[in-house]
Parts: structure tokens; C-alpha cells; sequence
């Protein structure tokens, strides 16, 4: 149905939430937006007020999604945004690009960027991206080796991420029961079993 929808329901002090289809959405182009105006929820003892908007638009080829969103709860507010794009080929997501800061309740900003994860069981997968801490700094996560997870407990067993920021450690994927953390040129063999 490509119209607004009032699912203000949820909103269930005040305000209004609604869902916008675009009439010309089609099955290989589409987009919609969900808008919360001063959305006062009220639910175990706590009331938040929620305010912004929520974005999808996709194609054959990709799907974008983007958040703007603040919340108010006992004069404290929390504030949300992301942007993010993954592939799509009709019936599978593939690879995926997405950025995003929030503001916590201690007034401080975080935020990752271009944080990218792509790959598959069989090729492994890959992740890169930056992490900033309002505090600490910077760390830049890369991935040398695809990650595969082919151990029947869930465990990666091959593959390598470095993560670098006023040092550099890398962690090796050896084998379903082991890997090795490598900080600043110093190597350690750990088993997943005493983790």
C-alpha cells in the first residue's frame, strides 16, 4: 500500500509516528520513511519522548538505509545517526558500507565511519573501518586475511584482522582451537578453550 500509515498506536502518551511509502515505488525502486514528532512513550515507570526520522530506499542492486533519531528520557538526550548501503542482487545481501555517531548520556560522541563488511562461508569474510572514542582516540580495524568460520563450534579458523592506533595489535585465526595476538611485535598463542 503506498501511503501514509499512522502507527501513532505506539506513541502512547502523545505525539505521532507515521510510515511514508512513496506512491512511485515499485518492486525495483522503492523508498519509505518513518517520522516520530515528540512520540512520548510510556512503558515500566520510564517516559521518553522520540523525535526524527528513519529512511530505506532500494533498487535491484542495493538497499540504503538512514537514521537521524533523538531521545529524551528525565531531561537527558541520547541522539542517534547512521548511514548506511548494503549490495543486493535480488535475493541476498552482499557487501555492506555503513557510518554512524551517537551521543550517550554522559554527553559524549562516538562514532564509527566507513566501516565496510563483505564476503561469504566460502571466500571468508572482510571488515575495515574506524572507531572514535571522544577520549581515547582513533583505532582503524583492517582485514589482512578473509575470516572463515569453518569449525563445527562456531569458531573462526583461519584469517587475520590488525587493529592500529597508538599501537598496533594483530590477532591470527590459526585454527578452531587456537590464535595468536600479536601487539606492537610481541606474539601470544591463545586457546579458545581457556577464554
Amino acid at each position: 500500500m503506498y501511503a501514509q500509515t499512522d502507527l501513532s498506536a505506539i506513541c502512547n502518551v502523545s505525539g505521532s509516528y507515521i510510515l511514508d511509502i512513496s506512491d512511485s515505488s515499485t518492486q525495483s525502486n522503492y523508498s519509505a520513511s518513518a517520522t516520530f514528532t515528540d512520540c512520548v512513550v510510556s512503558e515500566y515507570g520510564t517516559t521518553t519522548t522520540i523525535n526524527g526520522v528513519l529512511t530505506i530506499s532500494g533498487s535491484q542492486s542495493q538497499i540504503t538505509l538512514t537514521a537521524n533519531i533523538t531521545a529524551t528520557e528525565n531531561s537527558v538526550t541520547e541522539t542517534f545517526s547512521f548511514a548506511g548501503t548494503c549490495e543486493f542482487n535480488g535475493t541476498t545481501i552482499g557487501a555492506c558500507t555503513y557510518s554512524s555517531t551517537f551521543t550517550g548520556i554522559d554527553g559524549r560522541t562516538y562514532s564509527i565511519a566507513n566501516v565496510s563488511v563483505s564476503g561469504n562461508p566460502s571466500a571468508g569474510y572482510s571488515v575495515s573501518g574506524t572507531v572514535t572514542d571522544p577520549d581515547h582516540g582513533s583505532i582503524t580495524i583492517a582485514t589482512n586475511q578473509p575470516v572463515t568460520f569453518n569449525c563445527t563450534n562456531g569458531n573462526p579458523d583461519s584469517g587475520q584482522i590488525t587493529i592500529t592506533g597508538d599501537g598496533s595489535a594483530t590477532v591470527t585465526f590459526n585454527s578452531c582451537t587456537s590464535f595468536t595476538v600479536t601487539f606492537n611485535g610481541n606474539g601470544t598463542s591463545h586457546n579458545w578453550a581457556d577464554i
